[in-house]
């Protein structure tokens, strides 16, 4: 199995922890109904040791899902 780090995601199509891959592909389906892509999501400021992305305005970056995901050798 893939190294997994839990995140919050925040969006139209689904939001929650996503501590699992399972609930991650979840998502990343309902996005694909609609053609947008989740990993493009932007960060907001860490809350509780959890980092947090969605599309909201609140979620204004340094960085988004994608690069996070990287960064950290996950894949999405």
């Amino acid at each position: 199995m893939d190294k997994w780090i839990p995140f919050w995601f925040d969006g139209n199509q689904g939001f929650g922890m996503m501590d699992t891959p399972e609930l991650w592909e979840i998502i990343k389906a309902a996005y694909a109904r609609i053609h947008s892509d989740p990993l493009d999501a932007l960060q907001a400021p860490t809350v509780d040791g959890i980092v947090r992305f969605g599309f909201y305005p609140e979620y204004k970056g340094p960085r988004t899902l994608r690069e996070w995901a990287k960064e950290n050798g996950i894949t999405l």
